[in-house]
Order: structure tokens, then C-alpha cells, then sequence
């Protein structure tokens, strides 16, 4: 029985771990499993490895390091794990949220490039920046939706247009309706 009784104490401690982390109760009842296992012997893609990794990501972006809280073990997770735990996969997750918990270790993090949008990568700062979007609503309407010949030329071919189509949709219409007869 004392062994028992042991491993609830264990149990309920890695919980308050989890709970400090940001975790809820329902995902922390979830992931308490897991923290008993190595990182590198843990598929990462398992609810509640990535339920710990996420808590872990919380505690490591509240230390300064710039990381998505997504719960995957990529490579930016691993190597803040590195700078804390040098050896990180060879340590249980429950040991590595204790390291990280009691760490002193804090990453500075960077601001971001100022301008209208061409920062880190390419595509994902631009994309966000409202002159690209309006310099591209601009081009999709110059391109697309504007009028090269005037008002009065776009009308008539409209109207001529419509009067074709509505002729022709009639007398497909009937056609078919003759043929269910």
C-alpha cells in the first residue's frame, strides 16, 4: 500500500506542475501519463505529449524566449530546452518541467524589424500588412474589374449581351422541356 500511496503524491505533484503551466485540469488528468516518459522515446504527436510540450512552451515564453504555443516539438522548442537542459532528451518530461520551473535562465527576445512588412520571411510579414493588401486590391481592380473602354461601351455590351443569353436559355429551356414530354 505505500507504494500506492506514493505514486498518488507523484501524480498530484506533476499535476500542480501542469497546472502552473497554464494547463487545465481536463488536458493535466490527460498528460500525467506521459510525464513519466523520455522525449526522445514519446511519439510527439500524441494529445498528451503535445499537451506537455505546450505547457513547456508557455513556461519558456514567459521567460522571454519567441515561441509559438502550438504544442509541437520542433526545432525552436528544442533548442530553448537545450539552453536550460543540455541533455533534454535524455531526462523525463517531469524532469524537464522541474528544470525549467526552477530555472533562472531568461531569453531576450527580439522586436520585430519596423517598416510595412518585410521582416522575417517574405511572404508572412508582407502578407499582414495593410499597404500590401490595398497595393494588391488595387492591382486585382486595375487588372480585372476596371472599364478600358468607358461607362457608356461596358453598357451596351451588357445589355446586347443579356438579351442573347436570356433568348438562348429560353429556347434551351424549352427543348428540354420537350424532351420529359
Amino acid at each position: 500500500m505505500p507504494m500506492l500511496a506514493g505514486r498518488i503524491s507523484r501524480d498530484e505533484n506533476l499535476r500542480e506542475m501542469l497546472l502552473s503551466a497554464g494547463i487545465g485540469e481536463m488536458r493535466a488528468t490527460l498528460a500525467i501519463p506521459y510525464m513519466y516518459f523520455l522525449p526522445r522515446s514519446s511519439d510527439p504527436y500524441t494529445q498528451g505529449v503535445m499537451t506537455i510540450v505546450e505547457g513547456l512552451q508557455r513556461m519558456l515564453r514567459d521567460r522571454g524566449a519567441p515561441l509559438a504555443l502550438d504544442g509541437g516539438l520542433g526545432t525552436q522548442t528544442a533548442q530553448y530546452l537545450a539552453a536550460i537542459v543540455p541533455d533534454w532528451s535524455d531526462h523525463t518530461w517531469a524532469s524537464l518541467y522541474g528544470a525549467v520551473m526552477v530555472s533562472q535562465r531568461r531569453f531576450a527576445t527580439v522586436p520585430p524589424l519596423a517598416g510595412i512588412g518585410l521582416g522575417t520571411s517574405a511572404t508572412g510579414d508582407l502578407l499582414a500588412s495593410p499597404v500590401s493588401w490595398l497595393l494588391g486590391g488595387a492591382a486585382l481592380y486595375w487588372f480585372f474589374l476596371r472599364d478600358p473602354e468607358g461607362g457608356r461601351a461596358r453598357a451596351q455590351r451588357i445589355s446586347g449581351g443579356a438579351r442573347r443569353v436570356g433568348r438562348s436559355a429560353r429556347a434551351a429551356w424549352q427543348g428540354a422541356r420537350k424532351e420529359w414530354r
